[in-house]
């Protein structure tokens, strides 16, 4: 599940830490101390009255699609070929690319939208956890005859920062193992979490535009947000049991951004994906 929790004064943890980042992102210098006390309490009703929400200093859905979506990653230009940044990933190009995580709905759902992705002539990346792998809702090797890629999500969604070292390498899925790429949960990961899972043949690979889909966005407002928001270059964040994992969504993307003269990613249309990606992917 990734969708955040409501958050209010008095609570603590991993969640609150989230929290006090993404304050700090957007301009407010709270202290990530893990605990919601009311110097947060105050920025959070500074960033809600900015964002034209009720100021109540209760971090809701739509405080934290704020948060999140508000302030996307800027998509840094490549100097080189050797250059990674961890938001885009292998994507040295212009061309942006849809990515989903967690686990579909059904098989059904599944299949139907990788056929359409493959129709449409466009390469997605799907980050489905362990878990997911290992049901019936999700084939990766389908998805990848399709021309799709398939990277890992960890095995149970865990934030990775409060892992030990020994615990981190549990989580590198087959997916993560097979393509040398892992998507991490709530977009949680620091310099110790890279290190371990470089060791390991695996680099981080989260996103640069968040489309809150997990905070219950509709199909209309998601491809609204990305028709009129996203930069060339973007790894776009969705996932696969919500609103813009289905054909008419996928097609609705491709034509809003088609508008601006941004295309989507065709690194494998017409032929199967590799399991293990390379370093620089051919969009």
């Amino acid at each position: 599940m990734s969708q955040r929790p409501d958050l209010r004064q008095g609570d603590d943890g991993w969640c609150v830490q989230e929290l006090q980042s993404r304050l700090n992102k957007n301009g407010y210098p709270v202290r990530q101390t893990h605990y919601f006390g009311p110097t947060t309490a105050g920025y959070v009703k500074q960033f809600q009255t900015k964002n034209r929400l009720p100021a109540t200093g209760v971090v809701n859905s739509a405080t934290w699609l704020k948060l999140l979506g508000g302030n996307a990653q800027e998509t840094p230009a490549y100097t080189s070929n050797s250059q990674y940044y961890e938001n885009r990933g292998p994507n040295h190009t212009n061309r942006v690319i849809l990515s989903f995580d967690d686990c579909p709905r059904s098989h059904a759902a599944f299949k139907s939208t990788v056929d359409a992705a493959a129709a449409l002539k466009m390469t997605v990346v799907l980050a489905p956890t362990g878990q997911c792998q290992a049901g019936r809702a999700f084939n990766a090797a389908y998805a990848r005859s399709k021309g799709q890629i398939v990277i890992g999500h960890s095995m149970t969604h865990p934030n990775l920062r409060t892992l030990s070292d020994a615990q981190l390498l549990t989580q590198i899925d087959p997916a993560s193992k097979a393509a040398g790429y892992m998507r991490p949960p709530y977009g949680s990961w620091d310099a110790r979490v890279t290190r371990v899972m470089a060791s390991q043949g695996v680099r981080i690979w989260a996103w640069t535009r968040d489309t809150g889909d997990w905070a219950g966005a509709s199909q209309a407002q998601i491809v609204s947000y990305l028709s009129s928001t996203t930069r060339p270059g973007d790894t776009i964040l969705a996932h696969m049991s919500w609103n813009a994992f289905n054909p008419s969504a996928l097609s609705q993307i491709k034509d809003g951004l088609g508008k601006r003269g941004i295309g989507l990613c065709q690194a494998y249309v017409g032929k199967t994906a590799p399991a293990k990606l390379p370093n620089n992917l051919p969009c």
